[in-house]
């Protein structure tokens, strides 16, 4: 208990500043979160699914239909980071590193703000080697993620989606069928896993 005691003061010591951030929200463009996720492909729907005007809006500009495919134009994915403490060494981070849950990479790894720069905390920072805590979690109830996704539908619509799952062909894993390149705008990069 003293050790973590210790650590707290350690970082209380440390310059704490976190990602930029809106009303609470660090919004981060060209992201496809976790593991095998794909944003080049043609998305296909298997349901009704509603596209906003914009990423918040609450207005409903139109529907992908089942069926309807949907090509990736952009992303933005909207996070409430979630403040932590590093408690030990564990490279490349150092006791009393003050750092910010940002986005899920997938397999448990997770995209991590400190001092500016963005670092990929692996899946078990809850306990290393030798079965010590590494990383104290501010326990405080945050709002759910929300990842936006501009698509252009196979009709001509184009639109927001908010926190897609209803599809299919997006991601490599999946398993999906019939999955095919969708054309992408000039200059657009394919979102990436953090």
């Amino acid at each position: 208990m003293l050790f973590l005691f210790a650590a707290l003061a350690l970082a209380a010591a440390t310059p704490d500043v976190g990602p930029p951030t809106v009303n609470g929200v660090f919004a981060q463009p060209d992201v496809c979160p976790g593991e095998g996720c794909d944003t080049t492909m043609w998305w296909r729907a298997k349901a009704s699914v509603p596209l906003y005007k914009a990423p918040g809006s609450p207005r409903i500009i139109g529907y992908a239909k089942p069926g309807d495919r949907a090509a990736v134009r952009e992303t933005l994915y909207w996070s409430h980071p979630q403040r932590g403490v590093v408690l030990i060494d564990a490279p490349p981070f150092k006791q009393g590193d003050v750092i910010y849950a940002l986005i899920p990479e997938g397999e448990g790894y997770t995209t991590v703000w400190r001092r500016g720069e963005q670092l990929t905390l692996p899946p078990d920072d809850e306990l290393d080697s030798k079965g010590r805590q590494v990383v104290q979690w501010n326990e405080a109830p945050r709002p759910d993620d929300i990842w936006w996704v501009k698509v252009r539908t196979s009709h001509g619509l184009t639109g927001w989606l908010k926190n897609p799952d209803a599809f299919a062909c997006m991601g490599k894993l999946a398993g999906d069928e019939n999955c095919v390149d969708a054309p992408q705008p000039k200059g657009r990069a394919a979102a990436s896993q953090p």
